[in-house]
């Protein structure tokens, strides 16, 4: 059952839950803590174990709104990478998907957990996977004039599994199948996104099955990168499993499962980031709707042609496999990637890593690609920060200048990642570049292991500079037992982000073999209103305009409600008002006001009843607030 509460001191204990940009050092004694005998092969699996059931509330702030829209005791929503698994509808609908299963051991029916916001509420939790069969790893796009799709891989010869139909949110969906090349049907951890006005461009990458996941070898790779490309919604294949240029086994011997992340297109360009702690980051772009893909590297490997077999290494810092992109404006690739160290002591398929490393890169294209002359050094954090990429970090919570976690090996979920990582990352008109991550987070903690929380960072300049605040999006009350990983953000956003993330009791999980039993996991929407993390550039904040912005009265309004707005200084002033899922649906220009206190009168009649919000912009600045509409 979904719960909402409203939250009076949210503000206090949720958006003051940010710190600054000095960067907290995590203890030398701790990054050189090793963990041995890490496995190698991604996960599709199930694990065997007790469980107990919990619950966990949704949330509703004044700044952003949170709810509980799924659950699942499946608790693995990627090996490494997210997929695209949230889209925000140009009519302001959202399209939410996450693996779902609720049936330990093997969880039969494990597939395509699905909800949607039809522009006022979300529906029910589903109660079963869209899919005909077992399945996973869905991605989720638009389709057509006012559908959707979704892709998942069902491990067997059957290869992926479409489901598409015509009107998102309502009706039957049509199921269909794509396999790989013969002998390599079972395509595995697909990313898709769709193109074009009508949505009909499919651009698909996949990974052939490893043989760690009872594959075979394909072209001499161990994991091969495969494109196809549909021009009329999967009906027909033009390009189909197609292995790129300069992805082949003359520059790697595997490519690794979810090692990877698709952006979404603007126009004909689309890009594809691959990066993983055993070869190069890099991206694959193209800008003709995908007829030529261009490599372009981002970091080399200080061990071309890694092989489990023969590769022995010293220890090594480099990406932890956890990756995002997105294309701005300018149609340039941004990239966002977790850091760790690892190494590779003897032949085998386990490697040693240490997991208290941390740090989050950043790189967009035009930059000069991560070098130094210590090749094995290169992505340690320390390098990244003096060359300025280097835009998240674990935070100083109580601000008393040490990391206070419990320390231990064992004290941190096991996702084979660094402690900041899970990056998403997206861009709007504004080139305002939203970078979100999942970070161990200090004082949140069971008497065993911390808690990890979602952080946000923002650059008002495509990337540029990097606003100094850091935004706890889990901070509050709610959210001392918490743990909130696996975030995917909607590459399109309006005056709002959207977020969905998984949520449980207990840090790490099941399937990967942490500590905790299998237990309910939620997946919660967030919506965060952008001007309350976007802030205001120096020039802007050098004067203030807007004193206070009264509550609405009445409130609920039936017909005209009136608020107050007090200006320190003349500033041009516009009224907007915004439904729940962000969508503009008034617009009030109140032209250049004096200092002094303002009343405003907005006619709500032709609104249906429910949530809204007002926001007064004065001079750049801008100040919000909530009314309901009866």
């Amino acid at each position: 059952m979904k719960q909402l509460f409203t939250l009076a001191f949210a503000l206090i204990v949720g958006l003051a839950a940010m710190a600054q940009q000095n960067r907290l050092q995590v203890p030398v004694e701790l990054t050189n803590k090793q963990l041995d005998n890490v496995c190698l092969h991604a996960v599709d699996k199930s694990m065997n174990t007790s469980y107990e059931i919990m619950e966990s509330p949704g949330l509703k702030f004044d700044e952003w709104t949170e709810e509980n829209v799924g659950e699942t005791r499946y608790d693995l929503q990627t090996n490494y990478s997210s997929q695209n698994r949230l889209y925000l509808h140009d009519d302001g609908t959202i399209g939410a998907t996450w693996t779902r299963g609720m049936e330990e051991v093997s969880f039969p029916n494990r597939g395509t957990g699905y909800n949607y916001f039809d522009g006022m509420e979300w529906g029910d939790f589903p109660t079963e996977r869209i899919e005909s069969q077992h399945c996973g790893w869905p991605s989720y796009a638009a389709y057509g004039d006012g559908g959707e799709v979704v892709v998942a891989h069902t491990g067997a010869v059957d290869g992926l599994i479409f489901n598409t139909r015509d009107t998102k949110g309502n009706g039957d969906w049509t199921e269909f199948f794509m396999t790989g090349p013969a002998g390599h049907e079972g395509l595995l951890w697909p990313r898709m996104v769709t193109a074009g006005t009508d949505h009909m461009t499919f651009h698909l990458f996949a990974l052939t099955k490893p043989t760690g996941n009872g594959g075979d070898l394909y072209n001499g790779m161990d994991g091969a990168l495969l494109y196809s490309r549909s021009l009329d919604g999967g009906t027909t294949w033009d390009i189909q499993n197609e292995q790129p240029e300069e992805v082949t086994s003359d520059e790697y011997n595997a490519i690794g499962g979810d090692y990877y992340a698709i952006a979404e297109p603007r126009g004909d360009v689309a890009a594809f980031v691959v990066a993983s702690k055993w070869h190069d980051m890099f991206i694959l772009k193209t800008e003709n709707n995908g007829e030529d893909w261009e490599k372009i590297m981002v970091w080399e490997h200080p061990y071309p042609m890694f092989d489990w077999n023969t590769t022995v290494t010293d220890t090594f810092y480099c990406t932890d496999g956890a990756v995002a992109a997105a294309i701005d404006n300018n149609g340039d690739v941004h990239v966002a990637f977790g850091i760790t160290r690892v190494g590779h002591f003897e032949t085998g398929d386990t490697y040693s890593a240490f997991p208290f490393v941390d740090g989050l890169g950043y790189w967009k294209e035009g930059m000069d690609p991560f070098e130094t002359s210590e090749p094995l050094n290169t992505l340690k954090p320390e390098n990244v920060e003096d060359r300025g990429n280097l835009v998240g970090w674990t935070q100083d919570v109580n601000g008393n200048g040490t990391w206070d976690i419990i320390g231990e090996l064992e004290s941190i979920g096991n996702y084979r990642t660094g402690i900041s990582s899970m990056p998403q990352i997206t861009i709007d008109e504004s080139d305002n570049v939203f970078v979100l991550f999942s970070s161990v987070t200090e004082t949140y903690e069971t008497a065993t292991q911390n808690y990890r929380h979602l952080w946000m960072r923002v650059s008002r300049d495509n990337g540029d500079t990097w606003n100094d605040e850091f935004f706890d999006l889990t901070g509050d009350i709610a959210h001392i037992f918490s743990e909130c990983v696996f975030p995917s953000m909607s590459a399109n956003s309006n005056d709002y982000l959207h977020i969905i993330y998984q949520m449980d009791t207990e840090p790490g999980g099941a399937v990967q073999g942490d500590l905790d039993p299998y237990t309910d996991n939620y997946i919660p929407y967030i919506q965060i209103h952008k001007p309350e993390v976007v802030g205001m550039n120096e020039n802007e904040a050098n004067v203030d305009f807007v004193d206070f912005v009264t509550q609405n009265f009445p409130n609920p309004a039936i017909s005209n409600t009136t608020f107050h707005v007090h200006l320190m200084n003349d500033a041009d002033v516009a009224v907007e008002v915004f439904n729940i899922t962000g969508q503009k649906v008034m617009t009030r220009n109140e032209g250049v006001l004096q200092d002094g206190v303002h009343s405003i009168t907005l006619d709500v009649t032709t609104l249906p009843s429910g949530t809204y919000f007002y926001t007064v912009t004065a001079g750049g600045e801008k100040v919000g607030r909530k009314m309901l509409v009866q």
